[in-house]
């Protein structure tokens, strides 16, 4: 019979160490040997404490006497989470998962004694105690499973009621968008029910839908993927229609080359440089690569410090920056976001994305334009990023910026902003 001890280790490197489920789940498949009953059974037992982390936490801190952040407490979070939202769960399995992953640690306690307490606990539904009521942010953080000063500084920034729908959203099933590759029959896509058509700007079309369908699926009908927040902003960047020299940075995904790959494919000699920091994504986009046929692409491995190798200094008319944000806008596609955040994160961001925009500012030429892209929701690490970039570059000026919220297209959420690099200093 297997134990925890996969799923504390992995929700340990979450929260403790914040990172990915990703991240962990690649980490765990190198240490483990898990059944595909296992795998599956870790997937459940993690995503599902990290998706009621908040709750699960509260609980436990008033039933048990340990620590947030220790290992006691977070090994508890398992058995709670089964014991109370899988009530057909064997309830001996559960115990001997909990005691040998306890025992296997050398963990402090008495495991016997913990679990009697929870196994009683979990016989009656969860309860938010009628203190708690009396703080309305501790409480609506119970509520909706976000961090109580996330949604204070939510509500800083957009209003109480705002904050309530903004956070509402981010444990919604989103919807997937995708857009049309060169091979798409888009007057089949517009007459297929599974698939609603969102109209861009620039008269470009993204297809959306909230219904499963597999990678395969997408594929065979000349799709893509391309979230709203992307496809919108590009919707609105001026390209130039003759020699277009375009820079994207901060990439994570092979398909993020696509759209203004495509886009300026049949541009006369268009040419796009694409940096990718990882090998992984890296090779992801030299497949995409081939796969679309982009002789317009030229993918670059190499950390952001180290780009002036490859890339010259005001050559491009038009840079593209990924932020490296805090991912808020992602909660719902990765529910590692939420309970590992901490306060400090977005001071931390802001000055990160700063420290990059300043970097991939110098590759614009003079009436070039920088396009920053995150998925923020708070203003620290959006607008105020922008602001102190302004007050730093003022050869820059803003072209429009706009937050996309979850509750508004139903999408992940985020950030742009476009900035114009002035011809000279008398623009």
């Amino acid at each position: 019979m297997a134990d925890y001890i996969p799923e504390l280790y992995a929700l340990i490197s979450i929260l403790s160490e914040q990172k990915t489920y990703g991240e962990a789940l690649f980490k765990v498949n190198q240490e483990e040997q898990l059944s595909q009953a296992g795998k599956k059974k870790f997937s459940e037992n993690v995503l599902g404490v990290l998706r009621h982390y908040f709750c699960l936490s509260f609980e436990c801190l008033d039933l048990l006497p340990y620590a947030k952040d220790s290992e006691e407490h977070i090994l508890s979070l398992i058995p709670l989470f089964e014991l109370r939202y899988h009530k057909d769960s064997n309830v001996d399995e559960i115990y001997a998962c909990y005691h040998d992953a306890f025992m296997k640690e050398r963990l402090m306690g008495d495991v016997k004694h913990n679990f009697k307490i929870l196994l009683e606990a979990t016989k009656k539904p969860f309860k938010i105690p009628d203190e708690v009521k009396s703080s309305p942010y501790l409480y609506n953080s119970l509520v909706l499973e976000i961090p109580d000063f996330f949604l204070k500084r939510l509500s800083k920034d957009y209003s109480a009621q705002n904050a309530l729908n903004i956070a509402s959203y981010l444990h919604k099933k989103s919807y997937n968008f995708f857009a049309p590759a060169l091979t798409c029959n888009q007057e089949e896509l517009l007459s297929n029910d599974a698939f609603e058509n969102v109209s861009l700007d620039d008269g470009s079309i993204l297809y959306s839908t909230n219904k499963p369908v597999s990678i395969k699926e997408v594929r065979n009908k000349g799709l893509y993927p391309l979230g709203y927040l992307e496809a919108l902003a590009y919707s609105k960047l001026p390209v130039p229609a003759l020699q277009p020299k375009i820079l994207l940075t901060g990439l994570e995904s092979g398909y993020q080359l696509l759209p203004l790959c495509l886009k300026t494919l049949d541009t006369f000699e268009s040419k796009v440089d694409a940096v990718y920091q990882d090998a992984l994504s890296y090779r992801g986009a030299v497949d995409v690569m081939k796969k679309y046929q982009l002789k317009n692409a030229h993918i670059i491995n190499t950390k952001l410090p180290l780009i002036k190798t490859y890339v010259k200094d005001h050559y491009y008319d038009v840079v593209v920056s990924f932020g490296r944000d805090c991912k808020l806008g992602l909660a719902r596609r990765m529910p590692s976001v939420l309970p590992c955040l901490r306060e400090q994160d977005f001071l931390k961001s802001k000055k990160r994305q700063l420290e990059d925009l300043l970097e991939m500012s110098t590759f614009v030429k003079e009436g070039g334009h920088l396009l920053f892209i995150n998925h923020a929701l708070d203003k620290e690490e959006s607008n105020e990023v922008i602001s102190s970039f302004l007050s730093l570059r003022k050869d820059f000026t803003v072209v429009m910026k706009e937050m996309v919220f979850p509750n508004i297209m139903d999408c992940d959420a985020g950030f742009y902003a476009i900035l114009k690099r002035k011809q000279n200093q008398n623009d």
